[in-house]
């Protein structure tokens, strides 16, 4: 590859700098080193296709190595602060109190979370209340890009976030998200020649992933995925991914960006489900995406399982008649099976 951009040269400059610190810090804490493993053969007739398990993360997300990445690189410069303030639809806001107590960071965390997301998960504001203050913020749909404009709850935590003694911590931009998972890039680099395919939220975990390869010596292509609206919660379609820097990259660099329909993502989740995989909208999206790459090319294709069906009961409860027109009682029992099941393997 030729380093001829910026942005894959400042995060190249920065991994030869503190990288194997990082991975040192972030093994021995007892995160990443998650399975890399076969789609059943059931799902995938092409037998190429491969799943890093993500939900079997502490904290059951991929947002995990996100927030190792960020913290790490700020842990140094929060001389003063008490708070840390981030707008988190869920997976971010779990992971970041494992994270900070690994590094030793004597901060609570501030919350700000569109009141939709909590009306999700009855068992989120528990959850993080132990950890420090929740905001709930009154606005429909899901968090989106970053940007002053972009949304009250991402505003109001950067506003916040300026106050003496807090410090806004943003997942949506900037190269801490990359740079955490890097680690999952080297983690699949053992499957020399492969296209990575994956869902395109903050898209630091796919430029993580997709660089982490090529830093090893991985030949690597990247198929980007959108969905066709947010109702695969997690992931942002086109018009509302905006300009951040990370999706800019993305864009600048997937050989190929495509369209999942929510119908075909929830299709695979409930498949996934059968398979006895604790897959989310977001996971039913990546695995489709990775079936329709599989099909197309003769390589082998890797794509991740971003989080456990755990927290998603309410959403779908509400959202899959409407798009499979079936409704979720009708699956509540396997769905029930497969995310104990996920708690047990963790």
């Amino acid at each position: 590859m030729r380093w001829v951009d910026t942005f894959a040269q400042r995060l190249k400059k920065l991994w030869e700098e503190c990288g194997e610190d990082f991975k040192k810090w972030f093994y021995g804490s007892g995160f990443g080193k998650t399975p890399l493993q076969k789609l059943p053969s059931e799902l995938d007739p092409t037998g190429n296709v491969y799943i890093k398990r993500e939900d079997l993360q502490p904290g059951r997300n991929i947002k995990v190595r996100a927030a190792s990445g960020i913290l790490y690189l700020m842990k140094d410069g929060l001389e003063g602060v008490h708070t840390l303030t981030v707008a988190s639809s869920g997976n971010f806001a779990r992971t970041l109190p494992l994270v900070a107590e690994k590094l030793g960071l004597d901060v609570g965390i501030m919350y700000f979370i569109l009141k939709p997301r909590l009306d999700d998960d009855p068992h989120l504001r528990e959850e993080l209340e132990k950890y420090g203050e929740v905001i709930p913020v009154p606005e429909t749909g899901y968090c989106p890009v970053s940007g002053r404009d972009a949304g009250r709850a991402i505003t109001n935590a950067m506003i916040q976030g300026e106050q003496p003694g807090y410090r806004y911590v943003d997942q949506h931009d900037g190269i801490g998200n990359p740079f955490g998972n890097l680690t999952l890039g080297e983690e699949t680099s053992g499957i020399e020649e492969a296209v990575v395919v994956q869902g395109l939220g903050t898209c630091g975990s796919t430029l993580g992933h997709y660089y982490g390869r090529v830093f090893s010596g991985a030949n690597t292509e990247l198929v980007g995925l959108l969905p066709e609206d947010s109702r695969q919660v997690g992931l942002r379609n086109r018009a509302g991914q905006g300009e951040s820097e990370n999706f800019a990259e993305v864009s600048r660099i997937a050989d190929k960006i495509i369209e999942i329909s929510n119908r075909k993502a929830y299709e695979t989740m409930v498949e996934l489900w059968e398979c006895g995989i604790p897959a989310g909208p977001s996971t039913g999206t990546n695995v489709a995406g990775a079936l329709q790459t599989a099909e197309e090319t003769e390589k082998n294709v890797i794509t991740v399982v971003p989080d456990s069906a755990a927290g998603y009961a309410e959403f779908l409860r509400r959202n899959m008649k409407e798009i499979l027109g079936v409704g979720f009682e009708e699956y509540l029992d396997i769905f029930e099976k497969v995310v104990c099941s996920s708690y047990e393997q963790y």
